[in-house]
């Protein structure tokens, strides 16, 4: 097949043309290394750790992958760079994957036939690994929503024939837990779960995550996702300056960039769009490099170990599992590319869970590690595995919880008697009544201080101020 590119299309559709080619506008590149100076030791030896700049617009597509420092030996490389490779790989098969990166003939990056093949009335699904990684969920998926994920998705390369492969084959098989469960337990290589890189200090097998909007975006816990999908936000549609013709935008931009859109579309749920999403941000991104933090140290622990014999890989073993898994949910968010804007629950669920993997890797060798608690918020939102050390408190909703003081104005005698509650402050010490507990308890936390319930205006204060210090976010 002969894949037409946009400058075919751009005298049938010259204002849809005209919104892509703005798209040149989106050119600034943040260098991830000076920005996240951990990435130098989390991704070490992998390219990555040489060489890290944001993605640019769809319009630098080829520039960027042929100008990278991380040169590329084959041609899988440019799966989701250039509609001519898309083609190559659906006329010849997967073979394709693995010629020299230096033989595919490219005429432009992403383009018209990326998400329409030929036909631009339509909207197609041109990469085929995509009808596998969804299965007979397809149908059930927006359009827009899958032309789009055909890129920005979770990949990995096969082994042995370097096929762009997704790790998940259905809706409900591309949460977190399960793609980790399928890289750990089902993709088995030379007898060993699949990883992109190993550390050389460390010898922990890691697994380099890609950019999983798709999977955040549709994941539990997405708000939008059953009414918007990527294109309402991030495209929209254009009014001609006749007031009569619209066409679908193909200038990509934030949402939090399109006042128009806010104006007609957020505005009706959303009071200040930009405040609530760069609220959630800032707060992922806070998140993000504070666990970050806690890997590097890990990191850093494990190489001295490593390289002192202090233990043997029997012992290490199970270590260094943590660290894997720790560092994927930590990676699943910070390649994500919306901080936390996609799927705020998703965020914050996947970062205590990295940190909780991290601090469990921790106590393993001995160290003690702790997380912040804020006592004034006092809502946990710990990993749903269990483990791990109580976190900074986040709202398990992602969104602000609205707490009691708030409802006293319109709930005046509900509000009231809640309050009463401060009157049931006895304590009864039951080591002293029930002295036989000392003996049953030991050596438990239960042994040393145990004291009856108060009402549940002292919980906080109570789990705070125990004998029996916590260390666990359950």
């Amino acid at each position: 097949m002969t894949v037409l590119h946009a400058s075919d299309w751009q005298k049938k559709y010259p204002e849809i043309y005209a919104s892509l080619m703005q798209n040149e506008e989106n050119d600034e590149v943040i260098d991830y290394l000076k920005e996240y100076p951990q990435l130098v030791t989390l991704y070490e030896p992998y390219g990555f750790s040489k060489f890290y700049g944001s993605a640019r617009g769809h319009f630098y597509d080829v520039q960027d992958i042929t100008e990278t420092g991380r040169p590329h030996k084959t041609a899988n490389c440019w799966t989701c760079k250039t509609p001519d490779f898309t083609n190559l790989v659906n006329e010849t098969g997967v073979e394709a994957y693995s010629i020299p990166f230096e033989d595919v003939q490219v005429q432009e990056g992403i383009s018209c036939y990326t998400c329409h093949a030929n036909d631009p009335e339509k909207i197609v699904v041109t990469h085929t690994y995509m009808f596998d990684a969804v299965g007979d969920d397809f149908d059930s998926i927006a359009a827009a929503n899958l032309s789009c994920g055909q890129c920005h998705v979770e990949y990995y390369f096969a082994p042995g024939t370097l096929a762009t492969t997704l790790p998940h084959t259905s809706l409900e098989s591309m949460s977190p837990d399960a793609i980790l469960s399928y890289y750990n337990n089902d993709l088995i290589v030379d007898g060993e779960p699949f990883a992109d890189y190993t550390n050389p200090r460390t010898g922990v097998r890691q697994i380099k995550v890609q950019h999983p909007e798709f999977e955040t975006f549709l994941g539990e816990g997405s708000i939008h996702a059953g009414t918007y999908t990527c294109a309402d936000c991030h495209m929209g549609t254009v009014v001609t300056d006749n007031g009569h013709t619209t066409y679908p935008n193909h200038y990509l931009t934030s949402p939090l960039d399109n006042e128009e859109l806010i104006a007609n579309e957020c505005s009706t749920c959303h009071a200040d769009l930009v405040a609530e999403v760069t609220a959630v941000q800032e707060k992922a991104d806070a998140r993000t490099r504070e666990v970050a933090d806690l890997l590097v140290d890990l990191t850093e622990q494990l190489a001295v170990i490593v390289e002192n014999g202090s233990m043997t890989d029997e012992e290490l073993a199970p270590i260094r599992s943590l660290a894997r898994d720790a560092q994927f949910y930590w990676d699943f968010v910070f390649v994500e590319n919306s901080n936390g804007a996609h799927n705020p629950t998703l965020t914050t669920t996947c970062l205590d869970k990295a940190a909780n993997l991290a601090i469990e890797a921790f106590d393993m060798l001995g160290i003690e590690k702790t997380i912040s608690v804020d006592k004034e918020a006092a809502l946990l939102n710990a990993s749903h595995t269990g483990r791990g050390t109580a976190n900074k408190v986040e709202t398990k909703s992602g969104v602000t919880v609205i707490h009691a003081a708030d409802w006293a104005e319109k709930y005046p005698e509900i509000y009231a008697s809640w309050e009463q509650n401060q009157e049931n402050d006895e304590i009864e010490d039951y080591l002293k009544s029930y002295p036989q507990l000392i003996t049953l308890y030991e050596p438990y936390g239960f042994s040393k201080s145990y004291g009856s319930a108060r009402g549940h205006y002292y919980d906080v204060d109570d789990i705070l101020e125990t004998g029996r210090p916590h260390k666990y976010a359950q």
